[in-house]
Formats: structure tokens, C-alpha cells, sequence
């Protein structure tokens, strides 16, 4: 009967982990709150990873114009990682 510790082993594992099925997970802390966004001026730049480089041509509110360094135009909202709105 050398089966018998196996099936005794695979029967106590089997319970043991339908014990842990209706335990609640524990509250996870707050984390931090957002960052502000920075205010824009004409004149700042913005630098990607690719070395694509964005100049500020001035700031409205919470719209900012932009121009590349190969002339093109647009305007973003103050969070520069979003899509152009204009």
C-alpha cells in the first residue's frame, strides 16, 4: 500500500486550497494623487525619446500651439502625451 501517502497528500492539498477560495484580498493603500501639469510658455520645448523635439509657440487657457522643427503646427491640451486637438 505504498499509494496510500500519495492519494492522503493529494486529498489534504485539495482541501487546503478550497479553504483559501473565500478569503476577501486585503484594501489596497490610496496611491499618490496626479501630478499638476506643467504651465506652458512660448519659447518652452518639449523633448520625446526619439529626439523629436516640440516648441511651444504660446498658451491659451488650457490649449497649447505648438511647432515642429520641421514647421509643422498644432495644438495639444497641456498634457503633451495626448493626441494633437488641432
Amino acid at each position: 500500500m505504498p499509494r496510500v501517502p500519495h492519494v492522503g497528500c493529494a486529498a489534504l492539498l485539495s482541501l487546503l486550497a478550497a479553504c483559501g477560495g473565500g478569503r476577501q484580498p486585503e484594501a489596497q493603500p490610496a496611491g499618490f494623487p496626479p501630478a499638476p501639469l506643467p504651465p506652458y510658455s512660448a519659447g518652452d520645448s518639449y523633448t520625446f525619446d526619439d529626439g523629436t523635439v516640440d516648441t511651444v509657440v504660446g498658451a491659451t487657457g488650457d490649449q497649447i500651439r505648438w511647432h515642429t522643427a520641421t514647421g509643422s503646427r498644432f495644438v495639444t491640451s497641456r498634457d503633451v502625451l495626448l493626441p494633437p486637438i488641432a
